[in-house]
């Protein structure tokens, strides 16, 4: 997880084909972007996003703390996939768990996801993300 406030980062652990790894995402975080690395995501890449990781994204916004925004891209590539819920579950989540998934899972192009964000007006809630390869 790359936390876009204050540039620290966490990890889930490694997961090899066919295996799933999770981590939880506490309560009132803020902005953030989410990503499984395979090689590809260094931090030392950072800040500049577009064209360069070509990995699946989970990117979150909670500027507002009574509400979050989420959404999946794929807009740089697809390496795993991502399934994500809120832990307020009267909130829906989404996922993307092949290259090829939908404008309603993921953004592919930079205008084409808006059916795929998610919203969820609890306050300060958290968020579940399992990543599948």
């Amino acid at each position: 997880m790359f936390h876009a406030g204050d540039g620290t980062t966490a990890a889930a652990g490694t997961i090899n084909r066919g295996q799933a790894s999770a981590i939880q995402i506490p309560e009132n975080e803020g902005g953030y972007r989410v990503f499984a690395q395979t090689g590809g995501c260094r931090r030392e890449q950072l800040p500049r996003w577009r064209g360069i990781y070509r990995c699946t994204l989970l990117e979150c916004s909670d500027d507002n703390p009574n509400f979050r925004q989420c959404d999946i891209s794929r807009i740089d590539g697809y390496n795993v996939g991502i399934v994500f819920s809120f832990t307020d579950g009267s909130c829906g989540g989404n996922s993307c768990t092949d290259p090829n998934c939908g404008p309603g899972n993921a953004f592919s192009t930079p205008t084409n996801g808006g059916a795929s964000i998610r919203t969820c007006n609890t306050p300060g809630v958290g968020i579940f993300v399992t990543f599948t390869c």
